[in-house]
């Protein structure tokens, strides 16, 4: 090791060298906060994901809801300005689609074909009222309803799906511009929300490079200020500062130089390496100092100091440093990319921390003060400036059965509350819940249908599979069961809904089974309402007690009729005589019918409502279905039903590519479902729960695939966990081995291991206490606590072990051990604790969560390792601890004088 300082002036421009190459390369970093590239490129979920996204097209759609205070968002004013900034948005590089109020396809029947044009405008183009918008909204439900308009009619929802190719550089742009676009438009009174998950992801990288700037100073002025308080020296603040700054700077340059983004467990690294990075430097810079004040080496030179300081502290750093190099490194087994990147880089970052440590530090000594003979330096006093140290040292050596008893207690309490922590990894829950981001999806939740969702894609064997009325049907059998058992789902929309809805305008001007009554133009012939004038199509329930029904409902007029008249229509796929056959031809049946529905449903009027409508064909209500009935549409056999929805299919003249892969005939199709809460939890649940009632209700021939950007977070939150575990297991036994490779001792490398099985334990046991999630960020703090905690271990049993022989007891070991290494682990305890205090200043919930956590168990592993450690090593026979050929006994140390 001697030689390594043999030219120290030559080490310290090296690593300035090497430290101004890598601080070029940080301003190159880039950021990605996308959940989708945090999953393996081969994960079933993503796969899924994007497999879909080649069908349908781009799922990631930006959320922008435009709210109004002065006007009705349906009135002229406020859809003149939706309508301008829809055009504008059209224009933007990226966007796929933009769906909106004013330009969102609306189906009608006319004269035996169909028409598709904006649901806002008349067949000039032109802005139709707001009552007659209300009307086309209402006649539509299950497809606008929560999508388009909010309750109050104030706010609306516009849907800007952008290409799932960009970058996250693109991505930013269009986001940014949007937000322009907004500011811009909007006049006063008007004011927006944008959400989604590309907004989300944005917004993480938006206030990462806050923090990034705001924290990494702070936690730098806390560090500094311990090491202030703990040495009291320019030379103690400065050097551990130097150290962490260099492998820093090393760290995120390398993260620069290798293209891998900064994600919001990236951001933490240079927080991790200031508040744990400082460690290696502590040890030595105490080692150092104390063995100046030490009056045994008086008269010796400041480079035989030196090198007495690297031989003693030497081993045991470098040791801790490579522990804590395996705690750090097993994240990098990770299936969860930003897990792996943290893992390879945080342990690429303690590497240069201990090399620097190795290098820098003694090498800025022996530039410092020479190699001559030392000045006498000031003995410190410890009995007064480490009271703290006093209490540890008598806990460890008087209370020999309430501390093991009290490390048990709290280790069956940790055990008791672990089966209750939550695991979710919801990105929105990463904000504070007054942040804009949070409240825009609080908002869409609460207004429209929410920004989660998922896709099942219904597939046959071969072209036009998807014409089949039984498949259809099982569709929406589907969508109704999930709207009938799943609460926590807002919306469902089926691709079977477009054939509902052609079925229905071509079918609206047949009677129903109760008829509707005559209009008064001078003729007898019993003609029904809905032959009325052409504004008949924009009716709605809202209007249909007042405009068709109880003006005479049990009138002869309404009742009387001979519904057979009214039959004759064109448009009609069924015959004058199927209509007919289907209804009740006596006026008591339709009285009887009509007092059965109302003793039905007098308490539900909605559904009353509806189901009149359905009674009497109100706009085509009785044929908002899948056709499967042959009598009903007059129909020789179910093979033509298959060839009337080809005809529909040709009829229609919109685009239907978002929700089928071919125009006539489909061999895919899919329902989205929609969640009204947020959160892989319970898109994981839901889409388990509804496997088996899918395969039931699917006819044979036909396969399904449920995908989403829900259920990839999904996958996510299992990988973390998987991940989680498989690290701290992994660091556990691979820092045993260590332990009992340098001990030659089975017994002490599990000893050793103890105090940190006993820290992920109480930190587990307080994220199930308090309700903490494992998420992401706090799914690392046990490979941390084991990867940092392991250092006071080996620090404590280097220094015990070396004390050993020449102390008349047990007891006599532990003070030493505890008022000398003690010291600095305690130093280093705190100072990590301060670095990571200023975690709980981050503008993320989980980060902030992350460094209490660390806190925690830095505190119950540096503490575990000054008193519970000593208690166990009293059982353990001297010669488990002195057979490493690294700690030397007794006698066989040198002066330090080079040979």
């Amino acid at each position: 090791m001697k030689k390594l300082y043999r030219y120290p002036l030559v080490n310290i421009i090296v690593i300035a060298l090497v430290t101004l190459f890598f601080g070029l390369q940080i301003p190159k970093i880039t950021y990605d906060n996308d959940t989708m590239n945090f999953v393996p490129d081969d994960d079933p979920a993503l796969t899924a994901f994007e497999d879909f996204e080649d069908q349908f097209g781009s799922a990631l759609v930006i959320d922008l809801v435009i709210n109004s205070d002065v006007h009705s968002i349906i009135s002229p004013e406020s859809l003149a300005i939706i309508q301008k900034l829809s055009d504008e948005l059209e224009l933007l590089k990226g966007q796929e689609k933009i769906q909106s109020i004013t330009n969102t396809d609306y189906i009608r029947g006319k004269d035996g074909t169909l028409t598709v044009g904006p649901v806002s405008e008349n067949e000039d183009g032109k802005l139709i009222p707001a009552d007659t918008l209300r009307k086309r909204l209402n006649s539509w439900k299950s497809m606008y309803d929560k999508m388009l308009l909010s309750k109050d009619e104030h706010s609306t929802q516009i849907g800007i799906t952008i290409d799932y190719n960009l970058s996250i550089e693109e991505r930013e742009t269009i986001y940014n511009d949007i937000q322009e676009l907004a500011k811009k438009i909007l006049p006063d009174g008007y004011s927006y929300y944008l959400a989604g998950l590309p907004a989300t992801t944005i917004q993480v990288s938006e206030n990462m490079r806050h923090d990034l700037s705001a924290l990494i100073p702070l936690v730098s002025l806390f560090v500094l200020i311990i090491l202030f308080i703990s040495f009291k020296t320019i030379g103690g603040v400065v050097l551990p500062f130097l150290n962490v700054i260099i492998s820093t700077i090393w760290t995120i340059g390398l993260m620069s130089l290798t293209g891998t983004p900064l994600t919001i467990l990236g951001a933490t690294i240079p927080i991790l390496m200031v508040a744990v990075g400082s460690a290696y430097g502590i040890h030595i810079v105490s080692h150092y100092y104390d063995e100046l004040r030490n009056p045994e080496n008086s008269g010796m030179t400041n480079k035989e100091i030196v090198y007495k300081t690297m031989d003693a502290v030497g081993s045991p750093v470098f040791l801790a440093g490579l522990t804590t190099f395996i705690g750090f490194a097993s994240l990098a087994v990770s299936t969860v990319v930003p897990m792996k990147f943290f893992g390879f880089f945080s342990a690429f970052g303690v590497l240069s921390a201990l090399f620097v440590a190795f290098v820098f530090i003694p090498s800025v000594f022996l530039m410092a003060r020479g190699t001559g003979e030392i000045k006498k330096e000031k003995q410190a006093k410890p009995e007064r400036n480490y009271v703290f140290l006093k209490i540890l040292s008598n806990t460890a050596t008087k209370h020999t059965t309430m501390v093991p008893l009290v490390s048990i207690l709290l280790a069956g309490l940790s055990i008791f509350f672990i089966p209750k922590v939550v695991v979710e990894n919801n990105l929105i829950d990463f904000f504070k819940k007054d942040t804009e981001i949070r409240q825009a999806d609080r908002f869409i939740r609460q207004e429209f249908a929410g920004t989660s969702s998922f896709n099942i894609t219904i597939e046959g064997q071969e072209k036009g599979d998807l014409n089949n009325p039984e498949i259809l049907q099982s569709m929406e059998n589907t969508a109704d069961y999930i709207r009938t058992n799943y609460p926590e789902v807002s919306k469902v929309i089926s691709y079977s809904e477009y054939i509902k809805r052609i079925n229905q305008v071509l079918n609206e001007d047949l009677p129903g089974k109760i008829a509707l009554k005559s209009e008064s133009n001078g003729t007898s012939d019993g003609t029904m309402v809905q032959q009325q004038e052409a504004s008949t199509a924009d009716s709605t329930g809202d209007n249909f007690f007042e405009d068709s029904f109880f003006g005479d409902a049990f009138g002869d007029t309404a009742i009387g009729q001979e519904e057979d008249q009214a039959a004759e229509k064109a448009t009609s796929p069924m015959s004058t005589d199927a209509a007919q056959n289907s209804m009740p031809d006596n006026k008591p049946e339709k009285v009887d019918m009509l007092e059965a529905l109302f003793d039905a449903y007098r308490t539900d009027p909605d559904h009353f409502i509806d189901e009149l409508g359905r009674l009497t064909n109100y706009d085509g209500l009785d044929y908002y279905e899948i056709p499967t009935d042959l009598d009903k549409y007059h129909l020789a056999n179910k093979d033509e039903f298959k060839n009337l929805i080809s005809q529909y299919l040709l009829l229609y003249s919109g685009s239907l590519d978002d929700w089928s892969d071919n125009a006539l005939e489909p061999q895919k199709a899919r329902i989205l479902v929609q969640l009204g809460k947020s959160g892989s939890i319970i898109a994981s649940r839901i889409t388990k729960a509804i496997v088996p009632a899918i395969e039931m209700m699917l006819p044979e021939g036909y396969t399904f695939t449920i995908s989403g950007s829900s259920l990839v977070e999904s996958s996510l939150t299992n990988l973390i966990v998987t991940s989680s575990i498989a690290s701290i297991i992994l660091s556990i036994i691979l820092v045993f081995i260590i332990l009992t490779i340098v001990y030659h001792s089975v017994l002490t490398g599990l000893i050793g291991i103890v105090p940190l099985l006993l820290t992920v334990l109480i930190n587990m046991g307080i994220m199930g206490l308090t309700g903490i999630k494992l998420d992401i960020s706090t799914a690392m703090v046990g490979s941390i606590s084991i990867g940092i905690g392991i250092d006071y271990t080996i620090h404590f049993l280097s220094s015990y072990a070396t004390n050993l022989r020449s102390l008349s007891s047990r007891d006599e070991t532990t003070v030493k051990a505890i008022f000398t290494t003690g010291k600095a682990i305690i130093f280093n305890a705190v100072s990590v604790a301060a670095g990571f205090f200023v975690l709980t200043f981050s503008r993320f919930t989980p980060l902030i969560y992350f460094g209490i956590l660390v806190i925690i168990t830095m505190t119950v592993s540096s503490i575990s390792s000054l008193i519970l450690l000593p208690q166990l090593l009293k059982h353990l026979d001297e010669k488990h601890l002195i057979r490493s050929t690294n700690i030397k006994r007794p006698g066989a140390e040198t002066s330090g004088k080079e040979e």
